[in-house]
């Protein structure tokens, strides 16, 4: 009876035109003076002469209906033949349902304009921050910055704003009090340190 066209069809589509053992594309692009190549094969899951791998009582009509066929490149048309204790009908059957559900997935995605976000190990995702509800910790996270700045949530009621933004001024105060004094105190351990020579350099004089 043979592989009908209909059936070939079915086959290809199904499968994308990519082989559903590797999914690599079974046909190269075409040259200036050249068609393109086509290595995609209609492979058997349960083989059609009775002699071959994968042999079982099928009809006819069953072995070479679209629902015992898989396409494969060349390559993997061989492995299976040549592997069919490794390859069985089950294992056979399960790749080409799993193939043709992904093809299903990537033309949905395709058709609905999806894009998929891939994260950029060179940017590593950021963590979720904290939330501080105690003026300690608040302080301390101030006090070792160079500098910060703040938003408020659009819904936060008008007291709270009022008490959070005065809290902050006085934390911004507190931290530019505590640099002075630690010029200050950086000052003092220097001259601390350098009076004694001061004090010979101007005894000679």
């Amino acid at each position: 009876m043979g592989v009908s066209e209909k059936t070939r069809k079915i086959v290809w589509a199904e499968a994308g035109g990519r082989c559903a053992i590797c999914r690599g594309e079974v046909i190269t692009p075409g040259t200036d003076c050249d068609d393109p190549s086509v290595f995609g094969e209609e492979a058997h899951i349960v083989a059609r002469s009775k002699g071959g791998p994968r042999a079982e009582n099928l009809d006819d009509a069953s072995r070479d209906s679209h629902t015992n066929l898989l396409l494969l490149c060349s390559r993997h048309h061989k492995q299976i033949d040549d592997q069919p204790t490794h390859f069985t009908v089950e294992r056979l059957r399960e790749i080409k349902e799993r193939h043709a559900a992904w093809v299903r997935r990537s033309l949905d995605d395709n058709a609905s304009g999806s894009v998929r976000l891939v994260p950029d190990p060179a940017f590593p995702q950021p963590r979720a921050l904290a939330l501080i509800t105690r003026g300690n910790p608040l302080w301390n996270m101030i006090k070792a910055s160079l500098a910060f700045e703040y938003a408020l949530p659009d819904d936060l009621p008008d007291d709270e704003e009022s008490l959070i933004v005065e809290f902050l001024d006085l934390a911004a105060d507190k931290a530019d009090a505590e640099v002075q004094v630690g010029i200050c105190r950086t000052a003092a351990t220097f001259f601390t340190h350098s009076s004694t020579p001061i004090r010979a350099a101007t005894t000679r004089s």
